[in-house]
């Protein structure tokens, strides 16, 4: 080979070397750039919700999503970067959107159950929506759940209070009536058929504030339920539920989860985690 050709090839073979370099640090600065800039930004996170259920979770015709879930996720976003996509979901579909991989995160206001745990993976609780009793304000009667005695307790069936107070009832003696739904249950206490309703405190609260229905709500809590957002059980959302859980912490601790409550459910719903089952959240 002459040298004329060998000098040929090694120049070239240089240029070739020094184009493969560029090129690598073009695309290693680019791939810099967007881990820094976009990365975690760029990431887009689906939620399934009901969205028909204030003052947790309400998506309007034009998706405008609003409620306690909605600010908490707004939140998120902003500390995070990414981009949220809500999915307003039938009640009874809001989990199959995580088993068919359509949804990333089911959030309206779920209670962690072991049955949940046993099929979901889910975060640290935002807070514990405390299970407890309302009475008329005008009740000279009943103030401690030990009042409950031969009275008439009206709950929704298969609400997470129902369980307690079924079980309580049994211990106590006294009557559960159930009704299809919440909304049921607080209008027959309004109307004096009823001697106390069991329910989520933050329902009773806005029930209270939103319709000035003259409730008296006890002290004592039936059972205090931790709030979470479930995700499929897989490696990835595995990975988005570390994440999550960092920023729900930071959330919690520096007070912004409590004054989200305290606007939507008229109590900072936060300071009910210490009465939470250590059994159930672990």
């Amino acid at each position: 080979m002459t040298n004329k050709w060998m000098k040929f090839l090694r120049t070239t073979g240089l240029l070739a070397v020094i184009m493969i370099v560029l090129a690598a640090c073009a695309s290693n600065d680019e791939g810099e750039n967007g881990d820094a800039a976009t990365g975690e930004d760029s990431q887009t996170v689906r939620i399934a919700t009901v969205g028909t259920g204030p003052p947790y979770s309400m998506v309007d015709e034009e998706g405008n999503w609003t409620g306690s879930d909605a600010d908490i996720w707004a939140e998120i976003s902003e500390r995070t970067g990414w981009e949220i996509e809500v999915q307003r979901i039938g009640s009874s579909a809001t989990f199959g959107q995580l088993d068919t991989g359509r949804s990333d995160v089911a959030a309206n206001n779920y209670a962690l159950t072991e049955e949940r745990a046993e099929n979901y993976i889910h975060t640290i609780p935002l807070y514990a929506d405390s299970n407890t009793i309302a009475v008329s304000t005008d009740n000279e009667e009943i103030y401690t759940l030990a009042d409950l005695e031969g009275k008439t307790v009206g709950v929704q069936a298969g609400q997470a209070a129902d369980i307690p107070l079924t079980e309580l009832a049994e211990e106590m003696g006294f009557e559960v009536i159930r009704f299809e739904t919440t909304a049921d249950t607080f209008q027959q206490l309004q109307i004096d058929r009823l001697d106390a309703v069991a329910g989520p405190r933050s329902l009773l609260n806005v029930y209270n504030e939103t319709r000035d229905a003259g409730f008296r709500i006890i002290d004592e809590n039936l059972t205090a339920t931790p709030v979470v957002y479930f995700l499929p059980d897989t490696e990835e959302h595995a990975q988005l539920r570390d994440e999550l859980d960092v920023v729900i912490e930071e959330m919690i601790n520096d007070g912004t989860i409590g004054a989200i409550t305290e606007e939507w459910l008229y109590s900072d719903m936060t300071q009910n985690l210490e009465d939470v089952d250590s059994d159930l959240v672990d």
